[in-house]
């Protein structure tokens, strides 16, 4: 999980939750399953706008700052395709928590212990908080599920430490083995870490909706060179294909489709897109503005933005991620774009503005040739007259490469995504048309 858990973990996954001993899914275990698919679907659960905004505004700041983790100085954590839209395994249902964060199921062990994780594809290490750790949700509010290895048949020592260092703390347990499930998918002798230390989370993790995280990015950004679940599933023949695709539920349940994809979540056809480098899900941006490339206002563009010391032209980067809420721009881009849509920010960076102004809100990045736009309704979150605007500015500084946006959930929820591990490219298509 290079330090970019913390970033999404925190800028995205912002969110309130209050859980009691018993998970809110395990009543929903007799949930329909479709039998021509394989596919699993469960129930969704969420708050309502006003109190994520509530909740939101309260901790975001706490959450930013853990979040800092992500790509500050990633390596210095670090320890010494055809594909067939027919062919897949099996599903994972992916919970969104107030349109900020999505969750499923996983469970690790024999017998199954179940816990809810943020399937992260800014990060590439599966973690969850193991039973003494400090700091891991409260006596009541925020309890969160802990990893018993005394209670696993399967459960193997491995000894190495597993540290990160959050902006706001530490992070830190050890990695163990064992077996991991995904919606009856058995991945033998998976290393993930056992948390000990979740203090460096802050109340983004405390009082959040989820025990830990599971990462879907590439081995070369994994701490202690760990094999992520994904791949690990496919060398041992579990997963058929390396492919795994995301429908994201708004204000519905979502799906994470492991092995293949579902044709009929998206429209037409998928465009694919090369990854810049396979670390995370990162791809090159041809411009960013709020209209089509014919009668928009261009933000940034790869031939005219320049570098502020050298006044060369630079390219633009952006990584797709699962486990940020938000869309993230550089500082003076989201500024400019706030300006000219009449909005308002608070002391923690968060941009209001009227709700009845919401609609005439566009944001259109050009990727590849093609335009993915957004519209107000995916670019806010309403609660009465007030819509948050779900953009922020950050400016990212990385040792593993260039990243100027993060095209989070946000992003993701008005196009399917699916991310080739082979072919290290990613397609997307706009999801069908919601009711």
């Amino acid at each position: 999980m290079t330090n970019k858990n913390a970033l999404r973990l925190v800028v995205a996954l912002v969110c309130t939750a209050v859980s009691s001993s018993s998970f809110a899914y395990e009543s929903d275990h007799q949930a329909d399953e479709v039998s021509d698919r394989g596919i699993l679907r469960v129930p969704i659960h969420r708050i309502p706008d006003d109190e994520f905004l509530e909740t939101f505004q309260s901790q975001l700041q706490d959450a930013e700052r853990a979040a800092s983790i992500f790509l500050r100085g990633a390596t210095a954590f670090e320890f010494d395709g055809s594909i067939n839209s027919s062919s897949w395994d099996g599903s994972v249902v992916i919970q969104n928590y107030m349109n900020a964060q999505y969750y499923g199921v996983v469970s690790i062990g024999t017998p199954p212990q179940d816990f809810r994780v943020i399937f992260d594809t800014g990060s590439s290490n599966l973690w969850v908080p193991q039973k003494g750790c400090r700091d891991c949700g409260g006596a009541v509010f925020g309890r969160k599920a802990k990893y018993d290895a005394g209670d696993s048949e399967t459960y193997e020592e491995d000894g190495e430490i597993f540290a990160i260092a959050y902006g706001s703390g530490p992070v830190s347990g050890e990695f163990v083995s064992d077996t991991v499930t995904l919606d009856g998918l058995q991945i033998q002798h998976q290393e993930f870490a056992a948390v000990d230390d979740a203090s460096g989370l802050g109340t983004a993790f405390r009082f959040g909706k989820f025990d830990g995280i599971l990462g879907l990015a590439f081995p070369s950004i994994s701490v202690g060179g760990v094999n992520p679940v994904f791949a690990n599933g496919v060398e041992q023949g579990i997963i058929k294909s390396p492919t795994f695709a995301f429908y994201l539920g708004d204000h519905t349940k979502g799906e994470l489709t492991l092995g293949g994809y579902d044709e009929a979540r998206f429209e037409g056809d998928l465009h694919w897109v090369p990854l810049v480098n396979a670390t995370w899900w990162q791809i090159q941006i041809d411009s960013v503005g709020t209209g089509s490339s014919s009668d928009g206002n261009t933000l940034s563009t790869a031939t005219s933005r320049t570098l502020e010391d050298t006044q060369e032209p630079t390219d633009i980067y952006a990584i797709v991620d699962s486990g940020t809420s938000l869309i993230t721009g550089p500082t003076p881009d989201v500024t400019a774009l706030m300006t000219e849509w009449g909005a308002e920010s608070n002391f923690a960076g968060q941009y209001f503005l009227p709700c009845i102004q919401a609609h005439t809100l566009s944001l259109v990045f050009s990727i590849d040739g093609v335009e993915y736009a957004l519209q107000g309704r995916d670019l806010t979150i309403a609660s009465g007259e007030l819509c948050l605007i779900l953009i922020m500015g950050m400016d990212i500084e990385s040792t593993i490469g260039q990243v100027d946006w993060i095209l989070g959930d946000a992003f993701m929820r008005k196009f399917y995504v699916v991310h080739d591990y082979e072919g290290e490219r990613i397609g997307m298509a706009p999801v069908v048309k919601r009711l």
